[in-house]
């Protein structure tokens, strides 16, 4: 359960969504989206592990746009 301690963008699943939701991106990456999905969808315990980063930047996200 490494995934419920420290920083959520420190795991590859993070990091991932930080680039997907970066306020630099002109446009959407479908393809680093769809990337994410299988991560999570591929592992048993995905769904917890970018939960804590997504709510915000997906918050920060559609307020800055």
């Amino acid at each position: 359960m490494e995934f419920l301690m420290g920083n959520p963008f420190s795991t590859p699943v993070g990091q991932r969504i930080e680039n997907a939701t970066g306020s630099s991106l002109p446009a959407e990456d479908w393809a680093l989206n769809m990337e994410i999905c299988d991560m999570i969808n591929s592992s048993e315990e995905g769904w917890l592990n970018p939960r804590g980063g997504t709510n915000g930047c997906l918050s920060n996200s559609l307020c800055t746009q």
